[in-house]
This record gives structure tokens, C-alpha cells and sequence, in this order.
């Protein structure tokens, strides 16, 4: 998730933060966050090579303005830069909404930052829209990415091809 970082968000976040990051406390938040109940990571590697290489997190919505009976989040998704167009993106994101139709979710949300056109060419390819929706998350003290929300139904995500 580290390299992912530094790659992705170089032009949004300060040197001295992306560079400061560590794995090992990364890795000691999501342990704190796997535990939370309806949570589901879900984690992607190359055939044949145990590393991982993307993960998905996923769960009820954090968002007072969507229908939490009916809505699931995509809180993060990464694919490390050494893996990306492979496919294992894509795979993430059906994963994540297979689990969120099997706990009766109709649609997934999910947040991403104006000026990452990868992704949102990816998540609009999955049949996602940005539905109006801006917030500026923290992610340190005095470092916060802008974002806006994407939606869109699990059915046509489930069955991309």
C-alpha cells in the first residue's frame, strides 16, 4: 500500500508525508481496522507468487446521506505499481461487490480524487458515476486528499468483462 501511495497520490500529498510513510504502521492501522464488524479485506496476488499484490476493503457505508441497508463502500482498493494491468483491480472490485450482494446490498460507494484519471476511467468502466458528492478527507495532520463519490449498481460491476 506504501508504494501504491507514493505512486498515486504524489501531486496531492507532501514529499516529506508519502516519503515518511511506513509498512509497518500502515499495516498496524489495518490490522485495527479488520476487526470492525462487516468489514471484509479482500487481498489479490500474481499466480504463483505469494506477495501480495492489491486488496479491496469494503463495508457499510460511513456515509449519512446514503441508505445503509442497501448501499455498500469500497473504502480502499489498491494494486501495487509493479501489478497494475493485470487485471487484479478489476477482480478486487467484483469480489467486493459479490460480498456486498451476499449481505443484500443493491449498490457500491466509494471515494476517489478528482486528478486520479486512472481510476476513474477504471471505476467508470465498471459502470460507477460521480454523483455530485465532494468531501476533503484527512489522512495526517495537515495533509487531506479532495475527493468525490462514485456510485453504481452491483449487478453491472459483478459482470464486467
Amino acid at each position: 500500500m506504501v508504494a501504491n501511495w507514493r505512486a498515486t497520490y504524489r501531486q496531492q500529498l507532501s514529499s516529506d508525508f508519502l516519503d515518511g510513510l511506513s509498512q509497518e504502521v500502515e499495516t498496524a492501522k489495518w490490522v485495527d481496522r479488520i476487526g470492525r464488524p462487516g468489514v471484509c479485506i479482500l487481498v489479490a496476488h500474481r499466480r504463483g507468487d505469494r506477495r501480495v499484490d492489491g486488496f479491496v476493503a469494503c463495508g457499510p457505508p460511513f456515509d449519512r446521506d446514503l441508505d445503509h441497508t442497501s448501499t455498500y463502500q469500497v473504502y480502499n482498493l489498491h494494486v501495487s505499481p509493479a501489478a497494475r494491468g493485470l487485471g487484479l483491480g478489476k477482480a478486487l472490485l467484483k469480489a467486493a461487490a459479490r460480498f456486498a450482494a451476499e449481505r443484500g446490498a443493491k449498490d457500491l460507494s466509494l471515494w476517489v480524487v478528482p486528478e486520479n484519471n486512472h481510476a476513474r476511467r477504471f471505476y467508470e468502466q465498471a459502470g460507477m458515476r460521480a454523483d455530485g458528492a465532494r468531501q476533503r478527507e484527512p489522512v495526517a495532520v495537515g495533509e487531506s486528499l479532495e475527493e468525490v463519490r462514485y456510485r453504481g449498481g452491483l449487478a453491472p460491476i459483478m459482470d464486467w468483462d
